[in-house]
């Protein structure tokens, strides 16, 4: 009712006009955020009446939060939902690269994120927390570096910290993620590439006789390997080192490549569209099904840890 839209899944509170700040390089998008917080008068936001002062650009993950991979258009599911004005273009987040120089989007059109020049002219979404710590959904920590008072980091009030460590080497060629509770096949790349529906058969192939991949170190005997969807296989990614890939590899996984993965997430809009991704630029976009891209088996390791006392 003062123009601001509350999502109660992640407790995050958004500006409900969606196109009120404008398009607007990098470095303007942080201007018209200060300015939102000290003047808000100067923009014509539909219904705004608040005096917030602790609006800020939202991270990758948060900005994310907000797509329904079920919608055929999302811009304009969420303009049915309580928001008004938002665009079918990209939108920007705060999430800057380690070269400096670009900073992840989010296409509003689809729920595409992607890598563009700070140069870009983008939306811009205007986000504030507001009851994080009691949301069923919890987002996860971009695990970047804030930069100024409108930039979320580490310690921002919606992002859940990651355990030390985060994962665990289960010595039978799994590792369990102690932040997600799931479990994923330690060898990133034993499955090798295949088209989409070639990677779900490939997966059910494993659950049946693993011994057929040559997967390092695998001897457990789990008969539920699934793909996993877009949320899951995105939780892999770390937005704060240059190379996720080299990441994972050094943090008890092997052979993860640098190349694009499958998700189980189809698109909705075109039924022959699947989305990946690029595990090395952390970029998600939905692709052609017979695109032949690398599958990363995961399942539901909760119950195991559960029962080892773990």
């Amino acid at each position: 009712g003062d123009g601001t839209v509350t999502d109660t899944l992640t407790g995050l509170m958004w500006l409900q006009d969606g196109a009120c700040l404008g398009k607007a390089n990098w470095n303007n998008t942080v201007n018209r955020v200060i300015v939102l917080n000290t003047e808000p008068s100067q923009y014509m936001c539909a219904g705004y009446a608040g005096t917030y002062s602790d609006w800020r650009v939202p991270d990758i993950r948060e900005i994310e939060s907000l797509i329904n991979y079920g919608a055929g258009d999302i811009s304009g599911w969420l303009n049915s939902s309580g928001f008004v004005n938002m665009g079918a273009g990209s939108y920007w987040s705060s999430t800057v690269h380690q070269n400096g120089r670009q900073v992840w989007v989010l296409k509003m059109a689809n729920g595409a994120s992607n890598l563009v020049s700070m140069r870009n002219g983008n939306y811009i979404a205007a986000v504030r927390s507001v009851n994080t710590d009691n949301s069923p959904y919890s987002i996860l920590i971009s695990r970047q570096t804030a930069t100024s008072t409108v930039y979320p980091d580490d310690s921002a009030d919606s992002g859940t910290m990651w355990p030390e460590p985060r994962f665990f080497d289960n010595g039978d060629g799994t590792v369990t993620d102690a932040l997600t509770g799931l479990m994923w096949l330690k060898d990133g790349g034993c499955l090798k590439k295949r088209d989409w529906t070639a990677s779900m058969i490939a997966i059910a192939e494993m659950n049946e006789d693993p011994g057929r991949f040559n997967c390092m170190e695998y001897s457990a005997g789990y008969a539920d390997w699934r793909m996993p969807n877009v949320r899951e296989l995105e939780s892999m990614l770390n937005y704060g080192v240059y190379d996720p890939t080299l990441w994972l590899n050094t943090s008890g996984f092997a052979d993860v490549r640098s190349s694009s993965y499958w998700t189980s997430t189809a698109t909705v809009f075109k039924n022959i569209l699947g989305w990946k991704i690029d595990m090395k630029r952390a970029k998600a976009l939905p692709v052609q099904m017979r695109s032949k891209l690398y599958v990363w088996p995961v399942r539901d390791a909760r119950t195991t840890v559960s029962e080892t006392g773990q």
